[in-house]
């Protein structure tokens, strides 16, 4: 009988229009009904009632922890109210002096000059950082130094160029108004690329001078009538020859030996005068 009333207590909603149920059954099955949906309804309450008091009791905590944060921070400020004046005003000014720091460092670093050591530029700082600005100035020009002095050493084609600039700059300086337009120009020993030619060849075997320190094309001025005819004039390891620049035919040939002295005029033109002893200089040198 009682799997009887379990099945159709399962199946009751099934079966409840399509099949005819006795009176007492069908008694006994809705008492079960009633009972399961009192016990559901009392889980239900219960669960809520529950979470409520779970609720009630945590916000009154996390209330008292509040409240307890706020009175105990009150407590401590309270406590150390005059020691916090004594500290404060130390710990504020050390924080703005590293945060000035800072900024100095950060904006030198920003404005440096070029890798040049002969860029005098710097920027200008408070008058609080003089004295480390001008000793950051110092470093950083030998750093400079160092770093070029290093390059030539790894690369002594280019000491020789700074060398001969060098030497240059010693002499013309401030003494010449077009020497700062030649700088940027770079030395070559050749500019006529003549050294390829075969009447340079035959000229080789009659002077021996294969070593060329430097050749271009002049205007010579003659001494009589101040008129200025083409030429060659090229500088080798003992003398300079001036050359026919059509046939390259020797003209003159001076040994170094017998120039006694090189003039130049202070202004922006580019005459070149070459002082020879008349005493030393004989017919075999002069041709």
């Amino acid at each position: 009988m009682c799997n009887i009333v379990f099945l159709f207590y399962n199946l009751g909603r099934l079966v409840k229009n399509c099949v005819s149920v006795h009176p007492r059954l069908n008694g006994e099955v809705r008492e079960m009904r009633y009972r399961q949906l009192v016990e559901e309804s009392v889980v239900v309450i219960q669960s809520y009632y529950r979470g409520w008091r779970v609720r009630k009791y945590y916000r009154i905590e996390q209330a008292a922890l509040v409240i307890q944060k706020y009175f105990r921070g009150w407590r401590v400020r309270m406590e150390t109210r005059v020691m916090f004046t004594e500290w404060a005003g130390p710990k504020v000014a050390d924080f703005m002096w590293r945060a000035l720091c800072y900024r100095f460092l950060v904006n030198v670093h920003h404005n440096l000059p070029s890798d040049s050591p002969v860029d005098k530029r710097w920027p200008r700082f408070s008058f609080l950082f003089e004295e480390a600005s001008d000793l950051l100035r110092v470093i950083h020009h030998k750093w400079r130094c160092k770093q070029l002095r290093d390059y030539f050493i790894q690369n002594p084609r280019e000491r020789k160029k700074m060398s001969e600039k060098a030497r240059a700059s010693s002499l013309f300086r401030g003494k010449k108004s077009l020497y700062p337009k030649t700088v940027p120009i770079p030395f070559k020993v050749d500019r006529l690329n003549f050294r390829t030619d075969d009447r340079w060849a035959r000229l080789v075997t009659q002077t021996h001078e294969q070593r060329v320190i430097w050749a271009d094309n002049i205007m010579k001025i003659n001494r009589k009538d101040m008129k200025g005819v083409p030429a060659m004039l090229v500088v080798t390891g003992t003398s300079f020859m001036v050359l026919d620049p059509k046939t390259m035919t020797l003209k003159y040939r001076v040994e170094l030996q017998y120039l006694r002295q090189v003039s130049l005029s202070t202004y922006s033109d580019r005459i070149l005068v070459l002082h020879i002893d008349p005493y030393k200089a004989t017919d075999r040198s002069l041709h």
